[in-house]
């Protein structure tokens, strides 16, 4: 390609691909992906935690047709549950279904030993191919929407490219690719609806309204948190109503709210039926996230402060080894004595519902002495969990988190709001994170895309800069790399 069509490529405002730039797009992420899966050279894992979890309801649902934990007992039905969101674990049933090996594998995996509730099996068959193109599709979805998402921000190809090679190079998606956990599901969904958000404030048409009220309503079946993410688009949405007062406010929030819950109203209707309640989701899971994050309040003052530098990906610890005493860090990580552990501790959880006068009045007891009455503490100690969950891949996120702070306040400066409301999403739920649970980066994955763009952005800037120093205007250097208003 000659350097002429090369700028033209990359400097010609456009906010679509061609249909054969998608075809390459898909082709060269294809190779990419497999190229990173083989050359890393790890065996599949067999899964654990909440991957375990996830197979287990997946087994029910496709042996018994029952959305509830068989705890590996295939025998029998298990009690119906909505402890968990169900749409990932119905995605895996869907997959044992069209592959049997892949279903005789998750089987051995969750069998468990009936009087010791051990796993029966320490050897099972790894027949996950189907399962690994699947989820690899999954992953060239969520780049295509980072290249999507950049091309409408920046209306540069080049940049959409750059920044689509950096999301591949984090190894975010590499990593969920062969794991049985939502993150696969929730990348694609939340930056399409961050893509949804993008199109809607630029041509102001209602039917983006729509489809983000219908991706919040598959996030939150794919994970109950979203719920409260969806809450937040309710209350933008009546602030957005009282100051405009018009109706084109009203039907925005009309349509929300009627697409959200024609999504998860079945959902709701399921759980009434079997558990008489109408909660998306139940159990006492909220207790016990909300005791790990409360936890962490014990905190001193000089802890927090500590804690901005022990969080910082990778280096933060040994960092804070050479800076502090050790009783300013010795708890703030996931061993020994550190507050995750203090908290997970049963004896630990009986006193603090013992203090509320029963386990059913925890929450309003946490309110009352953390979130209000120890107000001050518990917003710093906020601060620095959102500082430790905002750095997804380590080295990556914290140059990408430099990057997109940068970018961002430089497009609000040029009075362009489209970065900030595109970002909104994820800046509210890493704050809703720091603030109700312990606040760890793979809650914050969507912030990938909102980094690889600023990166990219920057990267497309200086590149460019050397390329074309002698010869290109510099109003045109500016137009080229215009972040959209």
């Amino acid at each position: 390609m000659s350097r002429a069509a090369f700028e033209a490529y990359a400097l010609t405002p456009r906010e679509r691909p061609a249909w054969r730039e998608t075809v390459v797009f898909f082709a060269v992420f294809a190779v990419l992906l497999l190229g990173a899966h083989l050359l890393s050279g790890k065996p599949f894992e067999r899964p654990h935690t909440d991957a375990s979890r996830y197979i287990d309801y997946a087994v029910s649902l496709h042996e018994f047709g029952v959305f509830g934990l068989t705890i590996g007992d295939h025998s029998k039905a298990p009690a119906p549950s909505n402890a968990n969101a169900p749409l990932y674990p119905a995605y895996v049933a869907g997959l044992m279904w069209l592959d049997p090996g892949l279903k005789d594998s998750i089987y051995c995996w969750n069998e468990r030993d009936p009087v010791t509730k051990q796993l029966a099996n320490d050897i099972c068959d790894v027949n996950v191919a189907f399962f690994l193109v699947v989820q690899g599709i999954l992953a060239i979805v969520t780049l295509l929407l980072v290249f999507l998402l950049t091309l409408k921000l920046t209306k540069r190809p080049a940049v959409a490219w750059i920044a689509a090679f950096l999301a591949w190079s984090a190894g975010i998606l590499a990593e969920f690719q062969v794991l049985f956990m939502t993150e696969i599901f929730v990348l694609p969904l939340f930056i399409g609806m961050m893509l949804c958000i993008a199109r809607a404030y630029s041509t102001r048409h209602l039917v983006w309204i729509g489809a983000i009220g219908v991706l919040l309503g598959v996030l939150t079946l794919t994970r109950p948190t979203y719920l409260y993410l969806f809450y937040g688009f309710v209350l933008f949405f009546l602030v957005y109503l009282a100051i405009a007062r018009n109706r084109i406010a009203a039907v925005s929030l009309t349509l929300l709210v009627v697409s959200f819950a024609a999504v998860t109203a079945p959902w709701s209707l399921r759980n009434k039926a079997q558990l008489d309640t109408w909660a998306l989701s139940g159990g006492d899971y909220a207790e016990i996230v909300l005791m790990q994050r409360f936890t962490y309040n014990r905190m001193g003052w000089p802890e927090v402060a500590t804690a901005f530098v022990y969080y910082l990906p990778d280096f933060g610890d040994s960092l804070s080894a050479q800076l502090f005493p050790a009783r300013y860090y010795d708890k703030l990580g996931w061993e020994g004595e550190s507050y995750y552990r203090v908290a997970n501790d049963r004896q630990e959880f009986l006193k603090e519902a013992e203090k509320a006068g029963g386990k059913e009045n925890l929450i309003p007891y946490w309110i009352r002495t953390e979130m209000i009455g120890n107000a001050p503490k518990n917003l710093a100690v906020s601060a620095a969990l959102a500082w430790r969950g905002s750095f997804v891949a380590k080295y990556w996120g914290l140059v990408g988190a430099i990057a997109f702070v940068a970018l961002l306040i430089a497009t609000i400066r040029q009075r362009s709001y489209m970065l900030l409301l595109v970002s909104a999403p994820v800046l509210y739920m890493i704050a809703f994170h720091a603030g109700l649970s312990v606040s760890i980066p793979r809650y914050n994955l969507p912030i990938m895309a909102l980094c690889a763009t600023a990166m990219a952005y920057y990267i497309g800037r200086v590149s460019f800069d050397l390329m074309t120093r002698n010869d290109f205007p510099a109003k045109k250097y500016r137009e080229a790399f215009n972040v959209s208003a």
